[in-house]
């Protein structure tokens, strides 16, 4: 969304919160509610309605403010007062009137106090389970609509012959049941990477799993990581520009094939004969 778009989002969210039709106004100079506007990073918007105000903006006001407070401030001809304000953060409110309109669960998460929000929290996590279950659909839909590149764990459409010969003739293939390499991936790099792999697994320094799994060198990037390991597909994935994380995986997959030795106490764990005994990551100065 554009700045100006998040802006617009501002009005119709303080009548939401107020449950008023009120318009957009500015409060005093020398009131509590204007004193908010210094209190948060963006702008502030106000709305006022009855005797209370409702501020929002687009970053967060510092936490005691958040929710809906009755501030006393002295005023030099009225003397000591109260004033009732409603600050909230607008992300924080999209995300409530989201879950529920339910007036005193969404008032209590725009408060951002866990023990404000501790007597809905059940409440408020049934009706965003029963939300999710539509969004995740919608969700998986849009992103099956928009797919138009290869998941980490699917091959490419297009590689390039010489890659795949080298995925063909690499130690990889002999330990995996299908070895993939990205195109972007520098070949003469690879074969180092591929050399140290060799030579690390005749020592016995890398996991022992099955040759079933696969193993692809492919950016990782939308998965925040540098290698990703999937036990239902048995698969892994190695971003190149990383490779230390292919014995990291591999260990992944062998704790997963021995069930989850990492889980329990050491008395308890079977044998790893066949495994690594020493299984140190990947230290290569591959690039690729």
């Amino acid at each position: 969304m554009t700045q100006e778009e998040r802006e617009g989002l501002a009005l119709p969210l303080l009548r939401a919160i107020s449950r008023t039709a009120g318009e957009e106004c500015e409060p005093p100079a020398a009131s509590v509610a204007s004193a908010f506007a210094h209190r948060t990073k963006s702008r502030a918007h106000f709305l006022r309605a009855g005797e209370a105000w409702y501020v929002a903006s687009m970053s967060a006001f510092p936490a005691s403010h958040c929710g809906t407070h009755v501030w006393l401030w002295s005023h030099e001809r009225n003397g000591r007062r109260g004033e009732a304000v409603t600050a909230f953060d607008i992300p924080t409110a999209v995300g409530a009137l989201a879950v529920t309109d339910e007036s005193d669960v969404v008032d209590r998460v725009l408060s951002r106090n866990k023990y404000v929000a501790a007597p809905i929290r059940e409440r408020f996590f049934s009706l965003a389970a029963e939300r999710w279950t539509v969004e995740e659909n919608l969700a998986a839909n849009r992103r099956y609509a928009s797919a138009h590149s290869a998941g980490v764990f699917e091959d490419k459409l297009s590689c390039d012959e010489a890659h795949r010969g080298a995925a063909a003739s690499s130690l990889f293939a002999r330990r995996f049941a299908h070895v993939e390499i990205d195109d972007s991936v520098d070949l003469g790099q690879f074969a180092r990477l591929d050399r140290e792999a060799a030579e690390l697994a005749d020592k016995g320094w890398l996991p022992a799993i099955g040759s079933d799994n696969s193993i692809r060198f492919r950016l990782c990037g939308r998965h925040r990581a540098i290698g990703v390991y999937s036990p239902s597909l048995k698969a892994i994935a190695i971003d190149p520009r990383a490779p230390r994380s292919g014995a990291h995986e591999m260990a992944h997959a062998y704790d997963f094939e021995h069930g989850q030795l990492s889980g329990r106490s050491r008395g308890s764990a079977p044998s790893s004969t066949g495994s690594a005994r020493r299984c140190p990551a990947w230290t290569s100065r591959t690039r690729g």
